[in-house]
């Protein structure tokens, strides 16, 4: 994810898009993205044309580390999907309550699917952004780019969002410390009916 921040960093110190501040993400409609191609000055064009290759190999570049990216995390997240239900069927099989777990699974699964929605976006963002001709059509080459900041933001909410979920207070952690409490309570019942 650093690597592909800094790609986009690059990118956008290029000076082929607009400074994040000018732009807030909840701004993007269509009236705000047509204000954006028309302040599209003369010399912004002509930098754009001038920059065209070599920003078009950095593109590639970042598409290529943004799918590699995307495959190694929708990975590790079905892994995880696999482990925890795993761990749930070993658990309600010993007797333990884990309507909490599932439901945090689900929760897991949801936020992973609507994360690799975001990168799919993203990415055909970025395979339509290599199809511009940046040489002829500066305007909607700078268009686009400004779709694919914008899907990047959207890209690192949902993993935020994704990551929030194994955070202190996210619903695996607090999930799973209510089985681990669930079995040493076990634990304390089986040694005090062994004592007893």
């Amino acid at each position: 994810m650093k690597k592909a921040a800094f790609c986009l960093s690059l990118i956008m110190l290029a000076g082929l898009v607009l400074p994040t501040a000018s732009l807030a993400q909840d701004n993007a409609n269509e009236e705000t993205r047509q204000t954006v191609t028309a302040k599209l000055s003369a010399d912004r064009k002509e930098r754009i044309k001038t920059r065209c290759d070599a920003v078009k190999q950095r593109l590639n570049q970042l598409h290529d580390n943004l799918q590699g990216f995307k495959d190694r995390r929708d990975s590790a997240v079905n892994r995880t999907i696999e482990k925890l239900e795993a761990f749930a069927a070993r658990a309600e099989a010993a007797g333990l309550d884990v309507t909490e777990l599932r439901a945090s699974i689900a929760d897991l699964s949801s936020y992973g699917s609507e994360s690799a929605t975001a990168w799919d976006e993203l990415l055909a963002g970025l395979d339509a952004l290599l199809e511009i001709d940046c040489g002829t059509d500066q305007e909607a080459f700078h268009q686009a780019l400004e779709d694919i900041r914008l899907a990047f933001l959207d890209v690192k909410s949902k993993v935020r969002q994704l990551v929030a979920l194994f955070g202190q207070d996210g619903v695996i952690k607090t999930s799973l410390a209510g089985i681990r409490q669930q079995i040493q309570e076990l634990k304390n019942n089986n040694d005090t009916q062994q004592e007893g």
